[in-house]
Parts: structure tokens; C-alpha cells; sequence
């Protein structure tokens, strides 16, 4: 497209970032949304057992026995109700969603400084747009 190296790089800082903002945005969604709202189930990310930025940082500041609980859940993976009301309450003692919802503003900030090279015009406005809309899917 004729870009310069220093675009291709914004361009790229850009595309990465917004990724990591978009990815901790939909990580914390499924410990804090439901179908209705999101169009998403809650805790279709536990019921298959994958380990996101919420779950490290909890598995992170938890006590042995609760670290001993999540070992226990995340190895079984079964999607049990009542586990994954244990630890979503253990995300929202911990502060675990506050923090990944703080990361990913962080990601969706660098990403929009990395389109500071372009001038301003009716593209860049809607790739700020888009990344301002992703992470504020809770609100």
C-alpha cells in the first residue's frame, strides 16, 4: 500500500495491542456477562476449562487452599455449576476482573498511541472507535 516502515510498525503495534485489549476484554466477559446482554453464556471459557488472565490472577493471590481448589477444578474441567460460582467468587475477592479489565484499557491505550503517526482522518477515527466500543462491551 506504499506505507513507510515506521507505519508498517504503528500498524502493527496497533493490530497486536488492539488483539490483547480485544482478547482481556472477552476473558473478563465470561466471568461477568451473560447471554442476554453479550450475546455470550457466561462461563462458556471455564466450562471448557481454559485458563485466562482472570483465573492466573486469582490462582496468583489465592491462599494454598484455595490455589489447591483451582488445581483441583481446572484439572477435572468438567464445568461444574457450582465450581464455577466458587470461582467466580474468588475472581471478585481478588479483584480479578477490575485488573484484567485494567490490562486490556492498558493494551487498547497503546494501540491507539500507535496510530499517532497518521494524520487524523475519517479511518483513524474508526479504528479508534472500534477499539473504544471492544473494551467497553461491559458497560
Amino acid at each position: 500500500g506504499g506505507a513507510k516502515e515506521n507505519q508498517h510498525q504503528a500498524l502493527k503495534s496497533f493490530g497486536t495491542n488492539f488483539g490483547m485489549a480485544f482478547q482481556l476484554t472477552d476473558d473478563a466477559i465470561d466471568y461477568s456477562s451473560n447471554l442476554k446482554t453479550m450475546g455470550k453464556n457466561i462461563g462458556d471459557d471455564f466450562k471448557e476449562g481454559k485458563i485466562t488472565l482472570p483465573i492466573i490472577l486469582a490462582y496468583g493471590r489465592s491462599n494454598k487452599k484455595e490455589k489447591e481448589f483451582l488445581q483441583k477444578v481446572f484439572k477435572e474441567s468438567n464445568g461444574n455449576e457450582n465450581n464455577f460460582i466458587l470461582v467466580r467468587e474468588l475472581l471478585i475477592k481478588y479483584n480479578c476482573i477490575e485488573d484484567t479489565l485494567t490490562r486490556a484499557n492498558h493494551f487498547a491505550e497503546v494501540a491507539i498511541d500507535s496510530l499517532s503517526i497518521f494524520t487524523d482522518n475519517e479511518y483513524k477515527k474508526t479504528l479508534i472507535k472500534l477499539i473504544k466500543t471492544s473494551i467497553n462491551r461491559l458497560n
